[in-house]
């Protein structure tokens, strides 16, 4: 009952300031804001989360993309002996699987898709890729595929029903508006009301976070997290008055193990680049027309690996090759000022106990 009374005393509070607050004032706090949003990131994003066990698992799938095979392997091997298994990522599961495959180590590729399906992971997500085609008439692949259905309901066991039905129905609801949107873009009327439905979901999601803590990713399993990723990138955009609270949240549920590093630098810099008109941190967007994809501009350009790296990301020139991406390719236009950092530089920043590039 207290819950709905802040939710409607939210409600009215958003309403009336779409109507009455003056511009100028608004455009003032915006700078003010921008100023105090870039302080606190290049203090904050660090101090929470240990990055080392995540950029060698992205740096596994980067050599893995170029068919280094055993450098992949010794990252992965590297990664898995540092990290408790509350942090490891279904998606990481599947990556250490694809690894193994590529190295023919079948045992392995076994156990790594056994905990990716425990995590989330669904069969259908596997069937084509390559490098299990060689298993696939194997014992093992069979018998995999028989006890599927045991470890898909490990996984669903595991989810809290009431965090996560509250959670999809916060992002069922703003995605069927924006498809809406998408489909009807001069709807002013309902392009107002999905504003609306993204700050009462902020609300929403502060008074759930309150109550119960921040939603772990075993408790909402991924399509809960999809969701909480999207509420938490739209809702978060153009809030200004509940950032300092979901900011300390999201930093301290990375170095839990319990929101992606990566989901995080996309919503600050979407804050930045759409809601504060500014460049982003961390070059998480691109734009692209018919003759070139750039980066859309990134603040201190001469440091963005190193905020990557700090939080466990790759550097700029390697995510986008990830991403499909080529040096060589004359449609992508890195930043003039870009310089790849050193590795001597990276392993510094992350304080590593291992070596950055196998051999």
């Amino acid at each position: 009952m207290q819950n709905k009374f802040k939710l409607h005393c939210a409600f009215l509070s958003i309403m009336l300031l779409k109507i009455i607050t003056p511009y100028y004032y608004l455009s003032i706090m915006k700078y003010i804001f921008i100023l105090s949003l870039l302080f606190h990131s290049s203090l904050s994003y660090a101090q929470y989360y240990s990055p080392c066990y995540n950029y060698k698992i992205l740096k596994s799938a980067f050599f893995l993309q170029n068919n280094e095979c055993e450098k992949s392997k010794e990252l992965i091997n590297q990664a898995f002996k540092e990290v408790n298994s509350t942090l490891t990522w279904p998606f990481y599961y599947l990556i250490a699987a694809k690894v193994s495959a590529c190295n023919g180590d079948l045992s392995k590729t076994i156990a790594f898709l056994e905990n990716s399906f425990k995590t989330g992971i669904e069969w259908n997500n596997i069937e084509n890729i390559k490098y299990f085609e060689m298993f696939i008439d194997t014992d093992e692949w069979r018998l995999l595929k028989e006890n599927y259905p045991k470890f898909r309901k490990e996984y669903h066991d595991k989810i809290n029903i009431d965090v996560y039905t509250q959670i999809l129905q916060m992002g069922e609801k703003e995605q069927t508006i924006r498809r809406y949107i998408s489909a009807n873009p001069k709807d002013t009327i309902m392009n107002n009301y999905l504003s609306t439905i993204d700050s009462l979901n902020i609300i929403k999601l502060k008074l759930l976070i309150e109550e119960k803590s921040f939603p772990s990713f075993s408790q909402i399993g991924v399509e809960g997290y999809r969701y909480l990723y999207l509420i938490l990138l739209h809702g978060l955009t153009e809030n200004d008055s509940d950032w300092d609270f979901f900011q300390k949240e999201l930093l301290t549920a990375i170095k839990n193990g319990h929101f992606l590093p990566d989901s995080y630098t996309r919503i600050v810099d979407r804050r930045l680049i759409w809601g504060k008109n500014m460049p982003q941190l961390y070059g998480s967007f691109n734009w692209k027309d018919d003759k070139v994809t750039a980066f859309n501009e990134i603040e201190d350009i001469k440091h963005v690996d190193e905020r990557r790296i700090s939080i466990g990301l790759l550097p700029l020139q390697e995510e986008a090759n990830r991403k499909g991406f080529s040096s060589n390719n004359k449609s992508l236009s890195l930043p003039k000022e870009y310089n790849m950092i050193s590795s001597s530089d990276i392993k510094q920043i992350l304080n590593c106990n291992y070596d950055i590039n196998p051999k």
